[in-house]
């Protein structure tokens, strides 16, 4: 009697366990470069590049983090001649936030698919040529920023999905201004057109 009451347990868990699955795998996002589109050549003997953000943790939750591809950008898009003076590509700012928003209580949000997240990401960074003293000959600023929301249903896995493609999304933004302001203000310290 208890081996058919063990067998019908063991089968009965086995069902169970075979119906759950293996659990969702989590995506490898890849790393976001730009080396498939030419470089901006400067008229330049070297290109400094300097990061003055410091990541805190929630850079952590973003699949590439703004700094990160920001790092990226600039290995990727700016080249030097190997004359003239130095050019420094300096990042000062790249944010990226992550809050829980209030939602509300009640019968009513029983049903209702709420807002619960929000992520603000913002980029801002200079490409200068500098003069023999170091000082900027010619400077052009870029700023980028993007906010979106998540929401309560949203799995984890979407919630990156949607980190990944703010990040992805913003440096194409930044990379068209960056593009828009080196030809304008660049001259012939710009070498690629």
């Amino acid at each position: 009697m208890h081996t058919r009451r063990n067998l019908i347990a063991v089968a009965l868990c086995s069902a169970l366990l075979a119906s759950c699955g293996p659990p969702p795998m989590t995506p490898n996002y890849p790393d976001i470069r730009f080396n498939q589109t030419q470089p901006f050549t400067l008229n330049a003997r070297q290109i400094e590049i300097r990061t003055l953000y410091i990541p805190t943790d929630t850079d952590r939750a973003y699949p590439v983090p703004p700094v990160q591809a920001l790092q990226n950008w600039g290995r990727d898009r700016l080249r030097a001649n190997g004359n003239g003076t130095p050019a420094r590509f300096t990042i000062t700012k790249a944010t990226a936030l992550i809050r829980d928003l209030p939602i509300q209580d009640g019968f009513k949000a029983n049903f209702t698919d709420q807002v619960s997240q929000q992520y603000d990401i913002a980029v801002d960074a200079t490409i200068e040529i500098l003069d023999d003293h170091g000082l900027a000959a010619r400077t052009v600023h870029v700023t980028a920023n993007r906010s979106r929301t998540a929401l309560q249903s949203a799995t984890p896995v979407q919630r990156e999905q949607i980190r990944y493609e703010m990040v992805r999304d913003l440096m194409a933004d930044f990379d068209r201004q960056a593009e828009t302001q080196l030809r304008n203000n660049f001259g012939t310290y710009l070498l690629s057109r």
